[in-house]
């Protein structure tokens, strides 16, 4: 299928007014609207208490990847990268388990320049 210029400047007009017409309507009547923020608190209120043991063995479950995660880029911002593969071996295939990518370091060889 295709289109013209016209037609795809129509869509894209029809598109904006939409935005616009939504964005006024949400802005007058409903962000205003007393009764449907108190029923949009309860319904997050009522989520909230549903789910809070799913988030916790969802957070218990990531803990040891953020907390390896946490450790890489500490390594990484200090230019230490080559002591944390040495260090955290564990943490490291971890981390490459889940598609992290965790390079060494490149480390230069030390030169000595001397003026004699």
């Amino acid at each position: 299928m295709t289109m013209d210029e016209t037609e795809i400047n129509h869509i894209v007009a029809m598109y904006k007014k939409k935005r616009e017409r939504e964005y006024t309507n949400y802005h007058t009547k409903y962000k205003l609207d007393e009764d449907l923020k108190e029923r949009a608190r309860e319904r997050a209120k009522e989520h909230y208490k549903a789910n809070t043991d799913k988030n916790k063995q969802l957070y218990l479950s990531n803990k040891d990847f953020h907390k390896a995660k946490s450790s890489f880029y500490y390594y990484k911002k200090n230019n230490k990268l080559t002591l944390f593969h040495e260090k955290h071996k564990d943490r490291v295939l971890l981390l490459q388990e889940r598609g992290f990518k965790v390079e060494k370091a490149i480390e230069l060889p030390k030169i000595v320049v001397s003026f004699d």
